[in-house]
């Protein structure tokens, strides 16, 4: 390839195509030129300023068609550049392509190896802490053992020999390996002495246990005894309390059976007491109203003689005023009045004072003659009421 053009630049052949040297100095001279044109006066001064722009337009549109012609140029070749640039890339493109991928196979390979080599080292370091780590899982494990398997455990460890294999490891192997065997070993001497204790606890915790059954046993045999005296006591108490209850319902109801036979024995007496009373007070009754009869019956014919008597020792005029009889009215309502005790217990009662007022008023309807008889009846009544009807005649006389 020639590299003639491509020493110039993109401006360099820009300004070579459009002829900026000349053009550019013409293009100021002109405007130089123009620049005394500040304003229009006239038709001349018009006439210059329209040339003048003529000019300076015609220089313009002539660059700008340089241009266009450079830039049509440039697209024309830019495109011819394209196709010929695709034709000569075509013909060593396939073996670039081919070389590369030749040359990435081998890159492929190496790397591959390269990382398998890294795998198996990395896997044989991993081995190795793994069997240095396998020293700390014992003592691990051992502590979750009894005596006899951390022995185990200290054997397996003792039994592991330290060489080449273990590579750059050597000295950690080596390491691990005595701070296991240490670890085991106290480990082993603490737990053959903690079973040892154990043990004898364990014995003695059974030999305790087999007193306190035997002991627990003696004791329930008692308890069982006690219960048993207990519940023959109970049941004993039981009867007796029973026997004592029946013994007290029979004597309790012996007692309600007597009291019911005295109360019956009394309710008939009394009964009989009653009903002999009421005789007894039917019979005084009837005795004392056949004497009152009499008595009233007496009492009328002392009554009828004293008037007689009276009606006999009048004047004549006062005799035919006698005619009349109006004793029997006092004398019924003297009847009426209670006994004289009972009277002067009710004296004011309302019936005692009803009886005085009507008892006054017969008297004032009465002459000589009838008051006279109804004192001689009065003084011939029973003691009940003689006071009662004295007591009357005397307040009618007052």
């Amino acid at each position: 390839m020639t590299t003639e053009t491509t020493a110039l630049t993109v401006q360099d052949r820009a300004a070579l195509a459009l002829e900026s040297n000349t053009t550019e100095t013409y293009l100021i001279e002109l405007a130089v030129k123009s620049k005394a044109i500040v304003a229009i006066t006239n038709k001349d001064g018009r006439t210059e300023c329209h040339a003048a722009a003529m000019t300076a337009k015609e220089a313009r549109v002539s660059i700008e068609k340089a241009g266009k012609s450079a830039r049509e140029d440039a697209t024309a070749f830019s495109k011819a550049v394209i196709s010929e640039e695709a034709r000569l890339v075509a013909l060593i493109k396939p073996e670039e392509t081919r070389l590369i991928e030749l040359r990435d196979e081998w890159d492929a390979k190496v790397k591959a190896e390269k990382e398998a080599a890294e795998a198996l080292e990395r896997q044989r370091i991993e081995a190795i802490k793994a069997r240095i780590a396998e020293f700390g899982a014992m003592v691990t494990d051992a502590a979750m053992l009894e005596a006899h398997g951390a022995e185990q455990e200290l054997e397996v460890a003792l039994a592991v020999e330290i060489n080449e294999s273990f590579g750059e490891f050597y000295g950690d192997a080596v390491e691990a390996k005595a701070s296991a065997v240490a670890k085991l070993r106290e480990m082993v001497a603490a737990k053959t002495a903690a079973e040892a204790t154990a043990a004898r606890i364990k014995a003695e915790q059974a030999a305790e246990a087999a007193r306190l059954a035997e002991e627990a046993k003696r004791l329930a045999a008692e308890r069982a005894e006690m219960d048993r005296i207990a519940a023959e006591n109970r049941a004993i108490e039981a009867k007796r309390q029973a026997d004592e209850r029946i013994k007290l319902d029979a004597e309790r109801a012996e007692l309600d059976r007597q009291r019911k036979e005295i109360a019956d024995a009394k309710a008939e007496q009394e009964r009989i007491a009653a009903a002999a009373q009421a005789e007894a007070d039917r019979l005084a009754a009837e005795e004392i109203r056949k004497i009152d009869e009499q008595r009233k019956a007496e009492a009328m014919e002392r009554a009828k003689q004293l008037a007689e008597e009276t009606k006999a020792a009048m004047p004549v005029e006062a005799q035919k005023q006698t005619v009349e009889d109006h004793t029997e009215q006092p004398l019924a309502l003297v009847d009426q009045l209670p006994d004289a005790t009972k009277m002067i217990d009710d004296r004011s009662g309302p019936r005692i004072t009803s009886l005085r007022i009507q008892i006054s008023e017969e008297l004032g309807k009465m002459n000589v003659f009838e008051l006279g008889n109804v004192l001689a009846y009065c003084q011939a009544l029973p003691l009940k009421n003689k006071l009662a009807a004295k007591d009357q005649w005397g307040e009618w006389r007052g």
